[in-house]
């Protein structure tokens, strides 16, 4: 339902892309499918690519506060 003060222009602009979509050949269609599925593929990957360097960074960074004091303690009382 169009709203009564947007001009005839702004309508046509406002208006969803699948509205159009009836004009495009049914390979447009197609090949638009099959680029939004492999775009949701990437998507879908991408947490578990993140998820394998956020470990590779943070795990020694966590190691190396956990074990520092503990080396700095061990010399401070074989030094004594």
């Amino acid at each position: 339902m169009p709203a009564p003060g947007l001009p005839v222009a702004g309508r046509m602009i406002a208006q969803p892309e699948n509205e159009c979509l009836h004009l495009a050949d049914p390979h447009d269609r197609q090949m638009r499918r099959h680029k939004e599925l492999r775009a949701q593929e990437k998507a879908n990957k991408l947490p578990v690519k993140m998820s394998a360097v956020m470990a590779a960074l943070m795990i020694p960074t966590l190691l190396m506060i956990r074990i520092f004091p503990v080396i700095i303690r061990w010399i401070n009382v074989m030094t004594m």
